[in-house]
């Protein structure tokens, strides 16, 4: 078995109580989201408070914990030596930069103009198609590298890389695909419904990763070789080694 096996199991099926917390903190910020909206405290420091607003709180909030994914995804590498991890690591660290600098909005925008984008494709702005193309190339390098390094990794990293994997999913799915339904409806009945399930979505799915990636870090620390057992294994291999 590799140290990376050895060392990297699978976490538990209860929430830990970090989890537990951050969901709760997720529920209230969109409970309050939704009542300043209700009231139409849109303006003024209630705004702070809303979803959509750019560097609000609740933005904010993400963007700590995408810090804190990355970082424990680092810490993992280290402590197992999976590659992956390091990989993954990178994904969130591009969906910090690209959120905190709203690279997809600007770069988007930008390349609607350029290119002059059509309108109306599938319901979609040009804008909306140049966000989808940045995104595509913003992802495509750090993906390229989860994809090789899962494929070398030992079983246990993998089944652990699995699950990562459907966590990131669960947040591209509301980043990405109910961000797109959001911006065909603007203005529609279903506007502030797809607005609070996207913002609200992505904050829910960024707790569930710093809860998976910190089970999976308490879990490496835990099947950690005791010292005595890493003495009898220097033993072993001295005496193996030696002359008969």
């Amino acid at each position: 078995m590799t140290t990376a096996e050895a060392r990297v199991a699978r976490p538990g099926s209860r929430p830990s109580l970090v989890l537990a917390v951050l969901l709760v903190a997720d529920l209230l910020l969109i409970a309050a989201s939704v009542e300043a909206q209700r009231r139409g405290w849109s303006d003024g420091r209630y705004r702070q408070w809303l979803l959509r607003t750019e560097n609000g709180w609740p933005e904010q909030f993400a963007y700590a914990k995408e810090a804190t994914s990355a970082g424990l995804l680092l810490l993992l590498w280290r402590r197992t030596r999976g590659g992956v991890f390091a990989a993954w690591a990178a994904v969130f660290a591009c969906a910090l930069v690209d959120d905190r600098l709203q690279i997809h909005e600007r770069a988007g925008g930008w390349l609607a103009r350029q290119l002059s984008l059509p309108e109306g494709i599938a319901g979609l702005r040009g804008q909306d198609l140049g966000e989808l193309a940045i995104w595509g190339v913003l992802g495509v390098f750090p993906l390229v590298a989860v994809a090789v390094l899962h494929r070398r990794s030992p079983d246990q990293v993998r089944a652990a890389s699995r699950g990562m994997a459907v966590v990131v999913a669960g947040y591209a799915f509301f980043g990405v695909v109910v961000d797109q339904l959001h911006s065909m409806t603007l203005g529609g009945p279903l506007d502030r419904t797809l607005g609070i399930l996207e913002d609200g979505g992505e904050l829910v799915l960024l707790s569930v990763a710093v809860g998976y990636v910190g089970a999976l870090l308490v879990a490496a620390r835990r099947t950690r070789p005791a010292p005595e057992d890493q003495e009898v294994a220097r033993s072993a291999a001295s005496a193996s080694s030696s002359p008969a």
